[in-house]
């Protein structure tokens, strides 16, 4: 047995690197979208420049019309030019809008080693988005303005593995259902990785806040996180509501199980769960109807 598992482990080394050096090879975020990350977190960037940014992007432009124009925000009037939407819409939006559109053109394609078709992992990212904002905003007051964003990006890394790391989840499964662990356990065991890691290194190459990484690195073990602990928190119980509520993701067995032992220990009060689901569902149907890739 001792020696059965070192091979495993050597093995899982090996995958490890394979997929490390995979990672160079992801579809990087386009040119026009690095600058308008950089230009949204400089206070002292005009606005100006960063309307000149967007408007390079077409399709960028036209997702941010819509959403300046949807009944999402509900504005009295009419927003015709790329500056009226950032003067009404403010950063924050606009970061977002950055990042919904990088990882929906990211998830057009079929996430294979997850099972999940095409626009599916856009649904659970975007629910867990969705679903971690509203509650922080109904349990901690002050939440952190990235939190959405966070979300959005939390299981990035599945788009890394089960696309361009081409991995087989077959024996991922079948470990996770045999020894009644998590996936990520049966990642780490069988790939040397896990979904979460390989997403904060793709952050860190996209040159994304550190703040981002950090939350997605530990969004399954958000005790590791001191320094984005509540965050953390939320987008784990927040994953864990729409794995149960089935929000773009079909998978049954351990993904289900850990995630009702997470909402266990959380003692979150069913009245504001299932309040927080439904309004998600609203607001992803909205969102889904702006963002058509």
């Amino acid at each position: 047995m001792a020696q059965e598992a070192r091979l495993m482990d050597n093995r899982a080394a090996e995958i490890r690197e394979t997929i490390l050096s995979r990672l160079s090879s992801v579809v990087a975020i386009p040119t026009a979208s690095v600058e308008l990350v950089r230009l949204v977190q400089d206070p002292e960037a005009p606005n100006s420049k960063l309307a000149q940014a967007i408007e390079y992007d077409p399709s960028l432009t036209s997702n941010l019309l819509r959403l300046a124009n949807s009944a999402y925000f509900g504005y009295s009037r009419s927003v015709s030019t790329v500056r009226d939407a950032i003067f009404l819409l403010g950063r924050n939006e606009i970061f977002q809008l950055v990042v919904s559109s990088v990882v929906g053109r990211m998830t057009r394609q079929a996430v294979k080693g997850y099972g999940l078709s095409p626009g599916e992992l856009w649904d659970h990212l975007m629910g867990v988005a969705i679903v971690s904002r509203r509650l922080g905003q109904a349990l901690h007051p002050k939440i952190p303005s990235y939190t959405f964003t966070a979300g959005l990006l939390h299981d990035i890394g599945k788009i890394v593995l089960g696309t361009f790391g081409e991995v087989d989840p077959a024996p991922i499964l079948e470990l996770a259902e045999t020894e009644q662990t998590g996936l990520v356990s049966a990642e780490r065991r069988i790939l040397g990785i896990d979904h979460a890691e390989v997403g904060a290194l793709l952050l860190e190459s996209w040159n994304l806040p550190a703040y981002l990484s950090e939350v997605v690195r530990w969004h399954h073990e958000p005790e590791k996180d001191p320094g984005q602990a509540v965050v953390s928190g939320l987008i784990h119980v927040a994953d864990a509501l729409c794995i149960e509520a089935g929000i773009g993701t079909r998978a049954g067995g351990p993904m289900r199980r850990v995630a009702r032992e997470v909402l266990e220990k959380t003692h979150l009060e069913t009245s504001i769960s299932e309040a927080v689901i439904e309004e998600a569902r609203t607001e992803l149907e909205g969102l889904r109807d702006i963002f058509r890739w």
